[in-house]
């Protein structure tokens, strides 16, 4: 095998959310990895800011960090060294939608906030992402690296799909995230292992949900959580225990990584 990094989604992967913590079985493992000189990389669908609201940087020096569902790339000293970033124009459609519709937009930038006060329903949904409450107010033209849509399962977001060069993936079963079309978590990857001088496709990673698919897809080992979303399975070379048992650390020793 040629792998020279390994890869983490957070929410359902590295971080449960059946025990709320990170395994100790999985800081074990990835400690066991970089002793091992593999780079280290947590790679998710939040942004830095909300990833930082989890103890998933509790007792590991990352190599690096990608947010935003691969939009935004940091360093190990968590300098973005690349994004992908929302037009002003983007935002402004988005925004007008969903006021229109009475829609409650998460915004996550330099000042993280939500459109409107929640409803008991959508509270519910922040607190299982361990998500604090933040400042509530309308979109005042400010830079916004990520939007989470908290409709829940059933709502029609079908107007925001004519929003040129926008994606909504679903992170979960509950929240609709917008993203920019052409970005996604393996071409964050990508710019990290430019920045590493790994060659391209020399990684492992691990995911649950269908916003994982690229950077499986395009891993010379892609894993899939036991917990994942069923569809995932397809793009995934090995699947693991679910991430409330030791599946990373089973997976990592199965592939004598570690």
């Amino acid at each position: 095998m040629s792998i020279q990094a390994v890869f983490f989604d957070i929410d359902g992967t590295y971080f449960d959310h059946t025990t709320n913590k990170v395994l100790p079985e999985s800081i074990e493992a990835v400690k066991a990895l970089k002793e091992n000189g593999y780079k280290v990389v947590l790679c998710s669908g939040r942004a830095l800011s909300m990833a930082r609201k989890v103890p998933v940087f509790d007792g590991i020096k990352w190599d690096g960090f990608i947010g935003g569902g691969g939009n935004f790339v940091y360093d190990e000293d968590f300098h973005c060294i690349w994004e992908n970033a929302f037009t002003k124009e983007q935002l402004a459609q988005v925004f007008t939608i969903a006021k229109a519709l009475d829609l409650v937009i998460y915004a996550t930038g330099e000042d993280n906030f939500i459109t409107r006060e929640l409803t008991t329903k959508e509270q519910a949904l922040l607190d299982i992402f361990h998500l604090h409450t933040p400042h509530v107010h309308e979109w005042h033209g400010e830079a916004v690296h990520m939007m989470s849509l908290l409709g829940g399962k059933d709502y029609d977001y079908s107007p925001f799909d004519h929003i040129e060069n926008t994606l909504l993936q679903p992170s979960c079963d509950e929240i609709m995230d917008l993203v920019i079309a052409n970005g996604n978590k393996a071409k964050g990857i990508s710019r990290l292992l430019q920045h590493f001088g790994i060659p391209q496709g020399n990684y492992m990673a691990f995911g649950d949900n269908l916003n994982d698919k690229e950077m499986l897809q395009e891993a010379e080992i892609g894993v899939a959580m036991g917990n994942c979303t069923p569809e995932l399975k397809a793009y995934a070379n090995y699947v693991c225990a679910p991430s409330n048992e030791p599946g990373i650390y089973e997976a990592l020793k199965h592939f004598h990584l570690i």
